[in-house]
């Protein structure tokens, strides 16, 4: 595997540590009296005031670029931002957090068919290999069957939808992150798509979508008691870390890869619910874990070649066409065979005006030579 790749592989990985953390403290958070659009609404404020400064030192002289690119910016804020997190909540508001989790985690699998149709390029049987390995091992570490086996009762429709609505706004975090031709520096990207995303959740709390609930009573994290702006902190803190990491990771493995990297968050979630909250953790989890690190390796080792796709080769015999920059020919002075110069005029007549001057010199009076007495 390429260095670039490798690079970008410890970024995500990072990533995906610090986008599990915020959430078991967001659930104890949730536990002292806090509510999901209260929390969701100070973690992207709180974000976007954390790097304000060095977005705006990372965009002196850019400006341009983020005006060029300013749809990209918006859609980036509320959907990565706003997006995730506002459907998540409604799909944990009416479904079990391992259906919500799963339905959310398939953002890969619409980002393997998305590029399938926007190219027409099938992927590789090794692509497929690996992306049904990673959902075996999502499912083994979200431990789907015991909660099958619970009984939790039919799905909600509105549930379900919301669910998958956050699958399509993951989807487009990643491939909005990963799309390297657009020239904003990455934490200038996540500054200004924090501060979209703040401006797009005041909606939601608005309308009641995300019911607005805070405290001031101290946090249990594990064995410890915090107060609720320490809670707060960590969120912001790991939150701002996650989307940085995350959109140097896209940039250097691609939308692809880097999706099924971000599976391994269930996984992180997991171990840091056992450390902080004390949640049982099942052997079976670290071996979907590993099951989905496996399938990101076979889905890299599917990916077909930049450059060399059928309609990229040359094809023998013959030469591809160069652009040729047309530029004006300038008239050439040329002389005819009695010496009278022979440019052509706008009108397409050989030396027309050289004519005209030559009869005026003849209709003048001649002067009237006197010789001496």
């Amino acid at each position: 595997m390429q260095p670039k790749f490798l690079i970008g592989l410890l970024f995500a990985l990072a990533s995906s540590f610090a986008f599990a953390l915020p959430g078991p403290v967001g659930k104890a958070l949730y536990g002292s009296g806090w509510s999901p659009g209260s929390v969701t609404l100070v973690r992207l404020t709180g974000c976007a005031l954390v790097l304000l400064v060095p977005t705006l030192i990372q965009l002196r002289g850019k400006w341009g670029e983020v005006r060029a690119h300013w749809r990209l910016v918006v859609a980036f804020g509320l959907f990565s931002m706003t997006g995730v997190q506002a459907t998540y909540f409604v799909a944990v508001e009416r479904l079990n957090v391992t259906i919500a989790i799963l339905l959310e985690m398939t953002a890969p699998m619409m980002i393997v068919f998305w590029l399938w149709a926007r190219t027409k390029a099938r992927p590789s049987g090794l692509t497929f290999f690996g992306l049904a390995i990673s959902m075996i091992g999502l499912v083994a570490v979200l431990d789907v069957g015991s909660v099958i086996g619970e009984g939790s009762g039919s799905l909600d429709a509105l549930g379900v939808v919301m669910g998958l609505a956050s699958a399509v706004c993951l989807a487009v975090y990643f491939m909005i992150s990963a799309n390297d031709s657009v020239r904003i520096p990455s934490t200038a990207l996540t500054g200004l798509g924090f501060a979209v995303g703040a401006i797009g959740t005041v909606p939601f709390v608005a309308l009641g979508l995300l019911p607005w609930k805070a405290t001031t009573d101290p946090v249990a994290l594990g064995q410890w008691s915090a107060p609720w702006f320490i809670a707060h902190s960590i969120i912001i803190v790991f939150t701002v870390a996650a989307y940085v990491l995350g959109v140097v990771g896209l940039r250097l493995m691609g939308a692809g890869v880097g999706s099924f990297v971000n599976l391994t968050e269930v996984l992180f979630a997991a171990v840091v619910a056992w450390w902080l909250l004390g949640e049982t953790l099942a052997s079976i989890q670290f071996v979907g874990g590993a099951a989905i690190l496996a399938g990101v390796v076979f889905v890299k080792l599917g990916e077909r070649p930049r450059g060399r796709s059928p309609m990229s080769k040359k094809m023998p015999g013959i030469e591809p066409r160069r652009r040729v920059k047309w530029r004006p020919t300038r008239k050439k002075n040329h002389k005819r065979k009695d010496g009278t110069p022979g440019n052509k005029t706008q009108n397409g007549d050989k030396g027309q005006s050289q004519k005209k001057v030559q009869e005026g010199n003849q209709k003048r009076p001649q002067r009237r030579e006197v010789t001496p007495l």
